[in-house]
């Protein structure tokens, strides 16, 4: 979800007040391996995320890397807001 531990505690506490179950992580791999083992809805990667970015993550519809979450929606997450960074996202999805 986000390496920044302050970031996933504000996105769960938000997601969770909405009444979502949430699992998070502080990598990219870790979050595959939680897609590979868990059919999620949703899956938040952060823009700048180590091991898989949300751009990467975005632009992949590969079921082997998400297993059961292979057809949820991807979102990209980031604390900047630069015309590069969103042009960089919407050419992802």
């Amino acid at each position: 979800m986000d390496d920044e531990e302050y970031n996933r505690i504000a996105l769960t506490g938000l997601l969770e007040a909405l009444e979502f179950t949430v699992q998070s992580s502080a990598d990219g791999r870790q979050a595959l391996e939680l897609a590979g083992r868990t059919k999620f809805d949703f899956i938040f990667l952060d823009f700048a995320m180590p091991g898989l970015s949300g751009v990467d993550g975005s632009g992949t519809r590969n079921p082997r890397l998400f297993g059961g979450s292979a057809q949820a929606a991807i979102l990209a997450t980031t604390a900047f807001n630069t015309s590069e960074m969103r042009a960089q996202c919407l050419a992802a999805a």
